[in-house]
């Protein structure tokens, strides 16, 4: 099991918010930080304080605001293809482990 573990950079898995990439991934899917927010149910700003984090973490602006919507750049296209499985897999193990699923 050690040798699984392994394949990962933990240290650089730290450095980043798991409540942050969901925060992308709704932006990404919504293209607005305003509605991002009403369905994460935390305020506007705390959104934008997120985003501007993780453009630092990503060295990128991840989203441009065009038309009144927010766009990705080629770098969030990237990311997002990347992180969905990932967040999908995620969800996934939670809800097969939720408390209404569990027995002893």
């Amino acid at each position: 099991m050690a040798g699984l573990f392994m394949r990962f950079d933990l240290a650089g898995l730290r450095t980043i918010d798991l409540n942050k990439l969901i925060i992308f991934m709704t932006i990404y899917r919504e293209a607005s930080v305003s509605t991002t927010a009403c369905i994460l149910g935390v305020t506007q700003p705390a959104i934008s304080n997120a985003l501007s984090e993780l453009r630092v973490c990503f060295c990128d602006q991840l989203f441009v605001r065009r038309d009144g919507v927010m766009r990705p750049t080629k770098t969030a296209d990237t990311i997002a293809q990347c992180l969905l499985p990932v967040l999908t897999s995620l969800s996934d193990l939670v809800a097969q482990f939720s408390p209404g699923k569990y027995r002893r």
